[in-house]
């Protein structure tokens, strides 16, 4: 009789296409370039005084719009992990689409998050240095607290994303271990969101419905097991398995 192992149809699932990932930032950069073509001509002049003026704004538009994409990307990847986890990922879009989507996503909230930092350093009004972009809380020009948290926020990520990799040398549980501190992470970047951003007023919705969302697929995933449907009620095979 042929052995089935019991875990196969999950890695299966977990199995990425590598098309895919190509296609999408393929599709996303000509989407890019098409936005971009068509804003040139109207935006170009203004660019330029924005950026190489008396007073340059550019470089604190452009970290004001990163922070907020980062965000969002952020966003969508804890959501997907928690789908991922509740097994509800699998009705829709299914189970290996979205841990791709939560892999990218991640990573895509990790560069948008970084270049959110670097261009701090165009900015003549706030006038970080390398030091204080790198060392949390080591910055005292502008509201120190609030971008600390979003520091380590970002330093988390980096460990949260490296654990896909490092995954066979830390183990399951270990690697579960670290995401679940995406949590945290999510509720410090949203935290740094609302007290360093100037735009927190307009985008307070945009953290309503994104923390509201977060809770509700987090209280979903959980639910099992106050319900008598959690650890306790599975086989002891799986509850030990590492």
């Amino acid at each position: 009789m042929k052995r089935t192992e019991p875990f196969a149809e999950q890695r299966d699932a977990e199995a990425p296409s590598p098309l895919r990932p190509l296609l999408v930032t393929f599709a996303a950069a000509i989407a890019g370039e098409v936005v971009g073509l068509a804003l040139v001509p109207v935006l170009l002049p203004d660019l330029a005084r924005s950026f190489l003026g008396p007073e340059p704004k550019g470089f604190w538009y452009l970290a004001r719009s990163s922070g907020v994409t980062a965000y969002v990307a952020l966003w969508l990847a804890t959501l997907l992990g928690v789908l991922l986890s509740s097994k509800m990922a699998r009705r829709w879009p299914g189970a290996s689409v979205a841990l791709e989507l939560h892999r990218f996503t991640s990573l895509l909230a990790i560069v948008l998050a970084g270049f959110h930092m670097l261009v701090l350093l165009g900015d003549r009004w706030v006038g970080y240095t390398v030091g204080q972009l790198l060392v949390p809380f080591a910055s005292s020009q502008y509201r120190p607290v609030w971008v600390g948290l979003g520091q380590l926020a970002f330093y988390g990520l980096v460990v949260v994303f490296t654990s896909f990799w490092i995954r066979p040398w830390i183990g399951t549980r270990g690697w579960r271990t670290i995401h679940y501190g995406s949590f945290g992470l999510f509720a410090l970047a949203t935290v740094h969101g609302i007290g360093a951003g100037t735009d927190a007023g307009v985008l307070l919705p945009l953290y309503e419905v994104a923390g509201f969302t977060v809770l509700w697929g987090l209280f979903l995933r959980l639910l099992p097991h106050f319900s008598g449907g959690g650890i306790a009620a599975r086989p002891a095979a799986e509850r030990n398995r590492p």
